[in-house]
């Protein structure tokens, strides 16, 4: 009878403790935002945003029951800083850039790696592998870290090692490296794809640079922001598992 009982006292517990944390979590309303970055989160019809990214977000969060906004595309500066300030409190994006690094927490595993490339024309050769030695021009997107890659680049452009060029989009990019207004490209894996079908250039260049990972974010001024982040982890997890994610 005493066991009996010990095993009704647990299971209340248990209970009861999962119906508060659903009850706290339901209260709370994550606003999503993310960068423009086809074909991993496409936001050029923000009332039919697609993509893989926007996928992982939203089927997690449903499935974990917490409610959230509709996605928000942003340009890469500001989506930075409105990680920062809490405007997005629920993001995607990778570790390491100052204007947030310190005021997300990120989940444990990354959600996905993403290759950088560096591209040229095939009449061009490929600059060195070591980027501490590239000279000439280097056509960028605007606003983009590259992990911390743009950083040494903007001092060997200080120093008048090279140039960097900005191009406001992943097609842009390309047409400018088409008309020659650059040497170098870079650009990560999906994009590339995906701008190289309406850009054609055959016999393009391509070299791997590094991969980055990018995981979920939420600002750390959520109340119970590490229980929240473990609750949607285990939510993604669980879809991930099922093969839910492609891109």
């Amino acid at each position: 009878m005493k066991a009996r009982l010990i095993v009704l006292q647990t299971v209340f517990v248990f209970l009861f403790c999962s119906a508060f944390s659903s009850s706290v979590f339901a209260e709370i309303e994550l606003n999503i935002g993310l960068m423009h970055f086809p074909p991993f989160s496409d936001i050029s019809d923000l009332e039919n945003p697609k993509g893989v990214f926007i996928d992982m977000m939203l089927t997690s969060l449903d499935k974990a029951g917490i409610p959230h906004s509709k996605v928000k595309g942003y340009p890469p500066k500001r989506h930075y800083t409105f990680l920062g300030d809490g405007t997005t409190s629920f993001s995607i994006a990778s570790k390491g850039v100052p204007y947030y690094d310190k005021s997300v927490i990120f989940s444990e595993k990354p959600v996905m790696a993403v290759k950088c490339l560096v591209m040229s024309l095939p009449d061009q050769p490929l600059p060195p592998a070591n980027p501490k030695e590239w000279t000439g021009k280097f056509i960028v997107i605007t606003g983009y870290s590259y992990g911390t890659l743009r950083e040494s680049l903007e001092q060997l452009e200080k120093a008048g090692r090279l140039s960097l060029l900005d191009a406001p989009a992943h097609e842009n990019l390309f047409k400018m490296l088409q008309a020659k207004r650059g040497q170098y490209a870079l650009d990560y894996e999906g994009p590339t794809d995906k701008a190289l079908k309406v850009v054609s250039i055959p016999g393009i260049q391509k070299r791997p640079l590094f991969s980055i990972d990018v995981f979920f974010t939420l600002h750390k001024d959520i109340p119970n922001a590490k229980d929240l982040m473990a609750r949607i982890e285990k939510a993604y997890q669980e879809l991930d598992a099922q093969g839910k994610f492609k891109l």
